[in-house]
């Protein structure tokens, strides 16, 4: 059955490529799991929607599922369905900025904010009978790293991997 007027089907070159990019952001963060909450996610992501837009979701998808079959489907998890693909969304509100210390400050913001998204499903699913406020509180050291990691990850790894990909999309 073919595909419908207007919808165009991801061709081997995409996938692969997808699949690649997925890889990396597990290999990366599997790698980096002994520094809680650095990761090149971010920078990854960013890049892969700039370059590819919407299409970006693909490889997000795939690595929030091998997230959950490596690290188990917790609630925690439930979070990464819609964290991941919301700077999917943010980075596509300003997908013509090209400036890395724009995209820098975006993801430093992101990771500030990345616990307190991750929280929503626990605290309202969970049994920790805590507060969404103490819980959110006790985690801001870590998003704090998370913000300055991201910040000068996407600063230094921004330009190199856009450029990359870039280059990577013309030769498709």
């Amino acid at each position: 059955m073919g595909a419908k007027k207007g919808v165009k089907l991801l061709g081997v070159e995409e996938m692969c490529i997808f699949a690649v990019i997925a890889a990396l952001m597990v290999a990366t963060t599997v790698a980096l799991s002994g520094i809680p909450n650095v990761h090149l996610n971010a920078v990854i992501i960013i890049v892969t929607t700039l370059v590819y837009g919407p299409k970006a979701l693909y490889p997000v998808a795939v690595f929030v599922l091998t997230e959950g079959y490596l690290n188990g489907f917790g609630v925690w998890w439930i979070g990464y369905l819609y964290v991941w693909p919301l700077l999917v969304g943010i980075t596509l509100l300003f997908k013509k900025t090209e400036n890395a210390l724009f995209w820098a400050v975006i993801a430093g913001i992101y990771g500030l904010v990345f616990g307190m998204l991750v929280m929503i499903p626990v605290i309202l699913l969970g049994d920790y009978g805590f507060t969404f406020l103490g819980a959110w509180i006790s985690g801001i050291p870590y998003d704090l790293v998370h913000a300055v990691s991201n910040f000068v990850i996407t600063l230094v790894l921004f330009t190199p991997l856009f450029k990359l990909m870039k280059a990577l999309r013309s030769n498709l």
